[in-house]
């Protein structure tokens, strides 16, 4: 399952995922990793979850990102959830960028049974069709 969490800067999106987190780190069996491009809310999850502050590994496009995330399910089988959050705030990673790997995120989803929620900012509305169908 891939959720898209779209909305305008301060519009609640990283606190949503925070505590989709938390929640799902309590019931589930499998691990859960959130992602970020700064350590600004690290200490508001619970010590369970795998934080990753992509900067700090050199991850600047779609591409390191995608190979970065393979990386992380290869180390971990038991993953249930990886959590995305401030995609569009690298620098190199603007919306067509994931448009055109929506499908290999999809691809590692199902092939290894894993959620993805991902926080775009912009809103819900100027989300191309095709992401809109998983934006919540």
């Amino acid at each position: 399952m891939i959720k898209l969490i779209a909305g305008e800067k301060g519009s609640g999106k990283t606190k949503k995922m925070i505590d989709m987190a938390n929640e799902m780190v309590e019931s589930t069996l499998g691990n859960v990793v959130f992602v970020d491009v700064n350590n600004k809310n690290m200490y508001n999850l619970k010590h369970d979850i795998r934080f990753v502050n992509i900067k700090e590994y050199n991850v600047n496009d779609m591409e390191n990102l995608m190979s970065f995330i393979s990386g992380i399910m290869c180390r971990d089988h038991d993953i249930d959830s990886i959590f995305i959050d401030g995609l569009l705030k690298l620098k190199s990673i603007e919306m067509n960028d994931i448009l055109d790997n929506i499908d290999n995120i999809k691809s590692l989803s199902e092939k290894f049974d894993t959620n993805f929620v991902i926080s775009l900012s912009c809103n819900e509305d100027n989300l191309p069709e095709s992401l809109k169908e998983l934006a919540s």
